[in-house]
């Protein structure tokens, strides 16, 4: 009784095991590019991307040597597009770009970016 029990108990772990195995997400992997990189001085900067919830809202967060929060909503196909010209002023220097689901108050990073300013 005792090895048929053990059997049993080891038969499902197996049985779930595969089934998560076999499990992929369908739910594409969100991307963010770069218009550029290296970027010049005073050259306007289009971040976008694809794979997002659509309607959601994401916080674009640039960090470097001059730093901006951009809230963006998720067009109808996924696709994000942040182009503010040349009204935002980069400094030379290293920056990361990450872009974050909102919910709530929380953010939760999704993926990040690095370009350099010269």
């Amino acid at each position: 009784m005792k090895h048929r029990t053990l059997l049993i108990l080891s038969s499902m772990l197996f049985l779930t095991l595969f089934a998560l195995a076999g499990h992929r997400s369908t739910a594409p992997t969100p991307t963010l590019t770069v218009s550029c990189n290296p970027c010049a001085v005073g050259e306007a900067i289009v971040f976008q991307g694809s794979g997002y919830k659509s309607g959601a809202h994401v916080e674009i967060s640039i960090q470097g040597p001059v730093s901006y929060t951009i809230i963006t909503t998720v067009e109808s196909n996924g696709n994000i597009y942040v182009d503010y010209g040349t009204s935002l002023a980069y400094d030379a220097g290293s920056y990361l770009v990450t872009a974050s689901a909102m919910s709530g108050k929380s953010l939760t990073p999704l993926v990040s970016e690095s370009f350099l300013v010269q």
